[in-house]
C-alpha cells in the first residue's frame, strides 16, 4: 500500500497516481489516499480479480471470451459496463483508450 498521491506518482508514475490501484507481476498496489477519496473500499478484490483474469486468459481467445460475456448482458446491463470503460476525466479524454482495452480484455469483466 503506498500512502500518498505524490509517492504513487513518484514510485510508478502520472497515471498510476491518478487510479485507486493495480496489479502489476503479481503484486497489488493501492493508492491509499486515492482509494480513500474515491470511497473504493474494494480495490484490493477488484485489482487480484485481475490478476486471476489475467492468468486465465493466457493463450487464450479473450476477445471470444470478452464477446460472450457481452452476449449475457441485458441491454442495461451492457450499457453500465460499457459507459465506464468509455468514461472520460474532465478534461474530455478517455479513460481507457481502444489499444488499452485490447490488450487489457478483463478490463471488460471486471467492470461491474
Amino acid at each position: 500500500m503506498v500512502d500518498t498521491q505524490a509517492e504513487m506518482i513518484e514510485q510508478f508514475g502520472e497515471e498510476a497516481g491518478q487510479s485507486d490501484g493495480f496489479i502489476a507481476d503479481g503484486t497489488i498496489y493501492i493508492n491509499k489516499e486515492v482509494a480513500e477519496n474515491t470511497g473504493a473500499v474494494t480495490v484490493g478484490s477488484h485489482e487480484l480479480l485481475h490478476g486471476i483474469l489475467n492468468s486465465a486468459l493466457k493463450g487464450k481467445d479473450a476477445n471470444k471470451l470478452v464477446n460472450d460475456f457481452k452476449n449475457l448482458l441485458d441491454a442495461g446491463q451492457l450499457e453500465a459496463v460499457e459507459s465506464r470503460l468509455l468514461a472520460t476525466d474532465n478534461k474530455g479524454n478517455r479513460l481507457y483508450t481502444d489499444e488499452y482495452l485490447e490488450n487489457n480484455p478483463d478490463e471488460f469483466l471486471t467492470a461491474f
